[in-house]
């Protein structure tokens, strides 16, 4: 596979160089020329490295070259790509944050930072970047697709469509585009819509398009999605394969199947968190959760970037009845991305070691960001009610309702409310 900066300079329609910008153009200059052309041969080994999968190799490649000329551009792009690629993010976004200094209107070298901001999780400066390359060309569909992984899905749901009609529009040839602008049309109830895009997908890369379509199956409980996942597996029999079909088989109640998935996942890639992690679960349903949580600590262990390795050690940690511990992750894992899944699982922690003001505390902060969620006032309902406040309970009881939770159970919950708060009165 070739470097992720190779693709995006391809996909940007641009030549890899490595002459600065002009506003650095003087100053570079005046490095010898045999100095210049060094850096390049480096910067080539490096590349070539890349190419060969020597990561390790590449990286002193690309040290050389920026050692050698510090405006060598494409090796700060390239290096601060591998850096976080390695799991070096801070020093991969350094690299970028170098390069659009030199290069400030490069749409390679925005790019390439927004990569950076992105796998930080700052959704916000990475949207920036790719807007900024799409003013740089915007014409090219690869910006348009990127931007619209950095909307947020909460919120801005008309402007991640529009971002993929817009690549579409433009001609490209992803496959994602059309698997990401299909479940955008799913979630609208326009299934007919979604599966052309989803046959579109396909198409264009058979073996990610069907991983898209099957994914997308799953989560509407569609048994279907086992289907592509085998057919997936036949035609490439990846970790990432065998993990997908044994997400799908452990929510269809197979545990058998799904843990000889998982193990196969993990033989086949033994860095594979998410193997690690869906493992844990189908073990936590076999009601093995000393050993759920030591796959979940391996997963943490493999990738501490990803949010959701954080929260299935939470849940894990919390049936060890490690409490604390839970909260720990639960705490770690919203430093990674703002979720109000997690601030609701991080309250439920706080109501059981009977802590109700932290408790209310996050599940206010869960309805801040999901004004609809009626497990969040239900819950906040409640702890207020054990906390006194029967009048804030009554109401929040009430709001859940309207959100359509449980109204049975609920009607009765916010009569005894109101009644206990009539009686207090």
């Amino acid at each position: 596979m070739a470097p992720r900066i190779l693709v995006m300079a391809l996909s940007l329609g641009l030549a890899l160089t490595v002459s600065p910008a002009k506003a650095v153009r003087q100053q570079a200059n005046e490095s010898a020329p045999t100095n210049r052309a060094l850096a390049v041969s480096y910067f080539n080994c490096g590349v070539a490295r890349e190419e060969q999968g020597d990561m390790k190799k590449a990286l002193q490649f690309y040290d050389l070259a920026i050692e050698t000329d510090k405006y060598c551009l494409s090796a700060l792009i390239n290096r601060g790509q591998l850096r976080t690629q390695q799991f070096d993010e801070i020093n991969g976004l350094k690299d970028c944050e170098e390069a659009v200094k030199i290069a400030p209107n490069d749409p390679r070298a925005l790019a390439a930072r927004g990569y950076a901001h992105a796998n930080l999780g700052d959704r916000k400066n990475a949207f920036k970047d790719f807007s900024a390359v799409i003013k740089i060309k915007p014409s090219d569909p690869w910006a348009y697709h990127r931007r619209s992984l950095e909307r947020d899905d909460r919120t801005d749901k008309d402007g991640i469509l529009a971002d993929l009609n817009m690549a579409v529009k433009l001609g490209t040839t992803q496959s994602s585009v059309f698997s990401d602008r299909a479940n955008c049309l799913l979630e609208r109830g326009k299934q007919r819509q979604a599966m052309q895009d989803f046959d579109q997908a396909i198409k264009l890369d058979e073996e990610g398009g069907l991983s898209s379509r099957g994914s997308a199956l799953q989560a509407i409980d569609d048994k279907k999605c086992l289907n592509d996942f085998d057919k997936v597996i036949k035609i490439a029999p990846s970790s990432n394969a065998y993990q997908y079909r044994a997400s799908a088989l452990h929510k269809f109640g197979d545990l058998t199947g799904a843990m000889a998935d998982y193990n196969q996942a993990i033989r086949l890639n033994p860095k594979n968190a998410g193997a690690f992690s869906g493992r844990g679960d189908v073990l936590h349903s076999l009601h093995k959760d000393a050993d759920a949580l030591k796959d979940y600590n391996h997963a943490v262990k493999i990738d501490q970037t990803k949010f959701a390795g954080y929260n299935s050690r939470a849940w894990g940690r919390y049936f060890c009845k490690d409490m604390s511990g839970a909260i720990e992750d639960f705490t770690a894992s919203l430093k990674l991305r703002t979720s109000p899944d997690s601030y609701m699982s991080r309250g439920l922690m706080f109501a059981d070691m009977g802590n109700n003001a932290n408790a209310i505390n996050d599940y206010t902060q869960a309805i801040a960001l999901k004004p609809n969620f009626a497990d969040a006032f239900y819950y906040r309902a409640k702890a207020k009610f054990h906390g006194g406040d029967y009048t804030g309970a009554a109401i929040d009881y009430y709001q859940s309702s309207i959100c359509n939770i449980n109204t049975t159970l609920l009607g009765f919950s916010q009569s005894c409310a109101i009644k206990f708060s009539l009686f207090q009165n």
